[in-house]
């Protein structure tokens, strides 16, 4: 699979709490081992917080409660560029940067990114919109640091992560805000490759 260059920030969705994680043996999201079949090989999937989740905005409900989602990103944080067999993720080995309110109960610190994408152009992302994939999907990995003292802890809590998603789209010059990740691709082709790079957040 060749991740495309070509891309740019489309929509942020939402903070989504989540327990299965994409290690787990066999799956896909589609054909036999899709998202429906999931729940009869993993009992963890069988709860009502899941992914992959399809937004639907008419059917959406505005609460007005919600505090607004606040972003704390520190620009050149060093992570770990890392091709793990089935993505490309950056986890970060510096840096303080976390998100909070848009409904969280505490500050998350960002612990890693990682990208899903297709062989397809048109259905890479894990998210959709009104039943819509996009050509790939980012997530930026936090977790409850009040709360847990690292990602592999909170992980395995029910509110021990909040995941951004970032649907992204195709477009005809490269996006300069993803550069430092990108221009790196060539040196972690294979799987297990690493390379040390200086990232989004």
């Amino acid at each position: 699979m060749e991740l495309p260059r070509t891309i740019s920030w489309l929509f942020a969705m939402a903070a989504f709490f989540l327990k299965c994680t994409e290690s787990l043996g066999t799956w896909s999201y589609r054909g036999p081992e899709s998202p429906d079949t999931w729940a009869h090989h993993y009992p963890d999937c069988a709860g009502h917080k899941q992914s992959p989740v399809n937004i639907v905005p008419k059917q959406t409900v505005f609460d007005a409660g919600l505090a607004d989602l606040t972003i704390n990103y520190e620009p050149n944080v060093l992570a770990k560029l890392e091709n793990n067999g089935h993505s490309i993720q950056a986890s970060f080995l510096t840096g303080k940067s976390n998100i909070s309110g848009g409904g969280l109960p505490s500050r998350f610190q960002t612990a890693q990114l990682h990208f899903h994408w297709g062989s397809e152009n048109l259905r890479g992302s894990e998210h959709q919109i009104n039943g819509r994939k996009y050509p790939m999907e980012i997530h930026i990995v936090h977790y409850n640091a009040e709360k847990y003292p690292n990602a592999s802890t909170a992980m395995k809590k029910p509110d021990g992560l909040a995941v951004l998603g970032i649907l992204v789209e195709l477009q005809a010059n490269d996006n300069p805000v993803l550069n430092s990740i990108t221009d790196m691709l060539e040196t972690i082709r294979y799987k297990g490759d690493t390379r040390l790079c200086r990232a989004l957040v």
